[in-house]
């Protein structure tokens, strides 16, 4: 499931071929984009970073952490 989302990112035109009626997140933001740059488009985006920096931080920790404890 993360990997499709992850994926439905950066394959645009195909998510839009395969998602049917169904909104998704890439879509939507594509749509937003089609009229301009709008505030909600700037917070989708801010909170999808901030997303992804906590997710890798917290991996980054939890991988440290465990290597620490084998020694």
């Amino acid at each position: 499931m993360l990997i499709a989302f992850t994926l439905s990112f950066d394959e645009v035109v195909v998510t839009l071929f395969t998602t049917s009626t169904e909104n998704t997140l890439p879509t939507t933001t594509w749509a937003m984009q089609r009229y301009g740059i709008v505030p909600d488009l700037n917070a989708v985006s801010a909170l999808t970073m901030m997303a992804t920096v906590a997710l890798a931080l917290t991996a980054e920790t939890m991988i440290r952490n465990g290597s620490a404890r084998k020694h």
